[in-house]
């Protein structure tokens, strides 16, 4: 069983994955006032959602938590109008050098407990008084380079979380001396590393322990420097090192864009790379389609399997 906005769903009714995108982010803050033009943003993003579902995109991975700007009613009717499946999650996100700007200061000032709680009954319950809950816990941490304290609590809250839940945890880390750390951390925790999902591992490229974290169960998501980058020889020779490894199970890629941009009210059309550009980069390096749909479809089928 898979949550989307709409409902919850089979695995086999997935298809086509982009595990870690943002249909729209606020960076107003988690405290202050979001203001969406609802009917502008569907009526710009629909054309373009249509647009990616005839690529063969079938479900789009909103990586937004509750502070970044989360909107329940946006992905529902987005996700209603396009046809393609929509999952949020809860969580919250502390990346960067923000310092807590995008928790609510009703969490930050909650015990870790306080913080289960909430967080999980939003899967139990529902997300603001809806029906629609959360497929995962999106949680970001040290990006200076440490585990804050507070960094720390949100951690143990999403661990707990998904023991309670059964939620996968999706962890934005651009750090590879924290998110050793943390996987010391699951492991002392009795955490099982194929519910948590290491965002952003190739920001640093750390060959050596993004095999080895992989090697012992914890998922491994490409999805930042990819979509970005002018020369692909390292994801190429790593795609192709974990697959004679055995490891291309344990693989995620995706692209984290937002698909609107509140300032410039405009899609990015970048989004279509995925389809247009890396999946025929990917054959003409000699990745077969079943390889390709372990990568897009398989394994995101695995990850949000509740």
């Amino acid at each position: 069983m898979i949550n989307t906005v709409l409902g919850t769903i089979k695995n086999n009714e997935l298809g086509l994955t982009l595990c870690h995108e943002h249909f729209v982010v606020d960076f107003g803050g988690a405290d202050t006032p979001t203001h969406y033009n609802r009917e502008e943003i569907i009526a710009t993003t629909l054309p373009f959602l249509s647009y990616l579902k005839e690529l063969g995109c079938n479900t789009i991975v909103d990586a937004t938590p509750n502070g970044l700007g989360r909107n329940i009613d946006l992905l529902v009717e987005a996700s209603s109008k396009s046809g393609i499946n929509f999952i949020t999650c809860t969580g919250g996100w502390d990346g960067l050098q923000f310092d807590g700007k995008y928790i609510p200061s009703t969490i930050k000032n909650m015990s870790t407990e306080e913080i289960v709680d909430f967080w999980s009954n939003e899967f139990f319950n529902g997300i603001n008084g809806t029906s629609v809950k959360p497929g995962f816990i999106k949680i970001a941490l040290g990006d200076s380079g440490f585990l804050t304290d507070f960094q720390l609590r949100i951690l143990l809250a999403a661990i707990e979380t998904s023991l309670k839940t059964n939620l996968p945890i999706h962890c934005h880390c651009e750090s590879s001396k924290v998110i050793e750390e943390i996987s010391h951390m699951l492991e002392k925790e009795n955490f099982p590393l194929n519910k948590f999902v290491w965002l952003h591992c190739d920001i640093e490229k750390n060959t050596r322990l993004i095999k080895k974290l992989a090697q012992e169960g914890m998922w491994v998501s490409f999805d930042y420097t990819l979509a970005r980058a002018n020369d692909f020889t390292w994801y190429i020779e790593m795609i192709n090192s974990m697959n004679e490894s055995g490891l291309i199970g344990r693989l995620l890629i995706s692209q984290d864009h937002c698909i609107y941009d509140l300032d410039e009210k405009i899609c990015k059309k970048s989004m279509d790379w995925v389809f247009k550009d890396l999946m025929l980069l990917l054959k003409d390096s000699g990745f077969s389609q079943e390889i390709l749909d372990k990568i897009f479809i398989k394994n995101p089928s695995i990850v949000f399997n509740i």
